[in-house]
């Protein structure tokens, strides 16, 4: 049976290229707006003439498909299991940001032999060059639960927001990403602040605790401002950025989608949307990173 590692492994890639970067977006806790972040982030680096694929792990209501006023029948078990094509399953948006439904397709893989994960890969027909950016809307970890895309993408970012509740949380994702995954960098991304300041020294707070505690290194990646134009955005299913793009948030998402594509090489995970699912395909033992309380 495979651990953790060794699922994230098979999944870099399943989703790598030599030259697309891949990012899994971990909300701290359920409600602190990731959804929102990954779907605006996606829509906004599309719209920089990017090619970006987004990744939906999550199921029901909220999602990032029902955020983009998505309906499909079909997602990616459909094409891991020979009844659609992938080019069938990944949704395209006018905006040209990328659609793929993936909860069901993921526990689909986590449950596979080795043996009929990789075969049912390898019946995707992936290729090279399919886009720029891949965009995880990832499950939250949960004890015992399993963590598949998200754990195999280059880039973890952590959204949160600055209240002593979800500092904790947030701590507790990267303590588990990083002990059962071995995950040993991340990014933070402050949600509905109303207070720069207070941000800013919550993150540094978080930041000296990842360090100290679990020997992980932690990059603020900045603020989204609390604003109210989220609720009619989403009551529209369309991204922030583009219903409303003079927005605070909206224009804070802009300064955060180009300053993704500025991010340095990461050092590990998958670059691209063939080598993520490969990776899955592997297996082994991986013995877990020591990390701190």
């Amino acid at each position: 049976m495979l651990d953790g590692r060794d699922q994230a492994e098979g999944l870099r890639r399943m989703l790598a290229t030599g030259h697309t970067r891949t990012i899994a977006i971990f909300g701290a806790r359920s409600g602190c707006g990731a959804t929102s972040i990954a779907v605006s982030l996606g829509a906004a680096l599309a719209a920089a003439g990017r090619s970006v694929l987004l990744v939906d792990e999550h199921f029901g209501p909220g999602n990032a498909t029902t955020l983009l006023g998505v309906s499909t029948r079909v997602d990616l078990r459909h094409a891991l299991s020979g009844d659609n094509s992938l080019a069938a399953v990944v949704q395209r948006r006018p905006s040209g940001l990328m659609l793929l439904p993936a909860a069901n397709g993921a526990r689909l893989l986590g449950r596979m032999t080795p043996l009929a994960r990789g075969q049912a890969i390898a019946g995707l027909g992936i290729r090279d060059g399919w886009c720029d950016i891949v965009l995880i809307d990832a499950q939250e970890p949960a004890p015992g639960q399993q963590v598949l895309f998200g754990a195999a993408a280059q880039e973890a970012l952590i959204v949160l927001q600055p209240d002593p509740v979800s500092i904790t949380q947030a701590y507790a994702v990267m303590k588990r990403l990083r002990r059962e995954h071995g995950i040993d960098r991340f990014r933070t991304l402050m949600n509905r602040a109303s207070d720069s300041g207070i941000a800013d020294r919550a993150a540094a707070n978080l930041t000296h605790a990842a360090r100290g505690f679990l020997d992980a290194s932690l990059d603020y990646a900045g603020l989204i401002p609390r604003d109210a134009a989220f609720a009619p955005a989403a009551a529209r299913r369309v991204p922030l950025v583009e219903s409303d793009p003079a927005s605070p948030a909206a224009v804070a998402l802009q300064v955060l989608a180009r300053a993704v594509l500025s991010w340095p090489a990461a050092r590990r995970g998958a670059d691209g949307p063939v080598n993520l699912f490969r990776k899955f395909t592997h297996h082994g033992t991986g013995r877990r990173a020591a990390a701190g309380a």
